[in-house]
C-alpha cells in the first residue's frame, strides 16, 4: 500500500497587541487642617464651708459607791462525827435436836376368825306380798343354821325367815354378794343394804358389791315364802375368791 501524506504543519498565531499603559491619575490636593478649639474656661472653686463648731463633751457621770462587802458567814461547826456502835454480840447457834425417827407402825395383826358357831334365825308364820316389818310381827320359833338354808317348813307354805350372824372376812377388799330367792329376799352387811331381791316372784337371783376391811361383820338375810316352790342360796365372790356358796366356815353366831 501506498504511505499517507504527511499532515500540513498548522499556520503558527500572530502574537496579540502589547495594550497601552493608562495614564497615571493625579494626585488630590491635601486637605486643609481644621482650626484648634479654644480651650473652655477653668470654672472658679467652690468656698470651702466652715467647719462646725465642736460639741462640747457630756460632763463624764460620777462613779457610783463601791457596795460594803457582806460579811462572811461564821462556818457552821463541824458537827462531832456519832460514836460507832459496838457490835452486838453474834448470837452462838443453839443445834436443834434431831428429831427422833417416827417408829415405824406396827403391823396390823391378822384378823383370826372366832370359833365357829352356828347363825340365828327367827321364824314367821303369815301372808306377805313383801319383806315384812319384822319388828312388828310376833316370833312363832327360833332356831340355829350353818348357812343361808330354809329349815324344814312343815308344809306351810307363807312364812318368813329373818337370819343374823357374824361374817369373817380374812382379806380386805372388794366383794360381790348375791342372793338367788324365791320368793323375796334382802341381804344386809352392818346394817346396809347391799342386795335387793324382794317381792313375790320365782327364783330369781340378784346381786350387789361392797368394800369391806379384814375382820368380823354383821350380816342379816331376810326371806319369805309366799305359797308354791321354794328356794334360797346365798353366794359371794372376790378378788380371791370365785363365785360360791358362803360357806359355814365364815358363818358365826351374831
Amino acid at each position: 500500500p501506498e504511505p499517507e501524506p504527511e499532515p500540513e504543519p498548522e499556520p503558527t498565531p500572530e502574537p496579540e497587541p502589547t495594550p497601552e499603559p493608562e495614564p497615571t491619575p493625579e494626585p488630590e490636593p491635601t486637605p486643609e487642617p481644621e482650626p484648634t478649639p479654644e480651650p473652655e474656661p477653668t470654672p472658679e472653686p467652690e468656698p470651702t464651708p466652715e467647719p462646725e463648731p465642736t460639741p462640747e463633751p457630756e460632763p463624764t457621770p460620777e462613779p457610783e459607791p463601791t457596795p460594803e462587802p457582806e460579811p462572811t458567814p461564821e462556818p457552821e461547826p463541824t458537827p462531832e462525827p456519832e460514836p460507832t456502835p459496838e457490835p452486838e454480840p453474834t448470837p452462838e447457834p443453839t443445834p436443834e435436836p434431831t428429831p427422833e425417827p417416827e417408829p415405824s407402825p406396827e403391823p396390823e395383826p391378822t384378823p383370826v376368825a372366832p370359833a365357829a358357831s352356828p347363825l340365828s334365825y327367827d321364824y314367821y308364820e303369815g301372808r306377805f306380798p313383801f319383806i315384812p316389818d319384822f319388828n312388828s310381827l310376833t316370833v312363832v320359833r327360833t332356831g340355829t343354821a350353818a348357812t343361808f338354808s330354809l329349815p324344814p317348813s312343815n308344809g306351810v307354805l307363807f312364812y318368813a325367815l329373818n337370819f343374823t350372824g357374824k361374817l369373817f372376812v380374812e382379806q380386805a377388799g372388794s366383794y360381790t354378794f348375791y342372793s338367788e330367792s324365791n320368793d323375796g329376799s334382802r341381804l344386809l352387811i352392818n346394817g346396809n343394804l347391799i342386795v335387793d331381791n324382794d317381792g313375790a316372784h320365782t327364783l330369781i337371783e340378784k346381786s350387789g358389791v361392797v368394800e369391806l376391811a379384814a375382820g368380823l361383820h354383821d350380816i342379816t338375810l331376810e326371806y319369805f315364802q309366799a305359797n308354791g316352790t321354794e328356794g334360797l342360796t346365798v353366794s359371794w365372790s372376790s378378788d380371791t375368791i370365785t363365785k360360791q356358796e358362803i360357806p359355814d366356815s365364815v358363818l358365826f353366831a351374831p
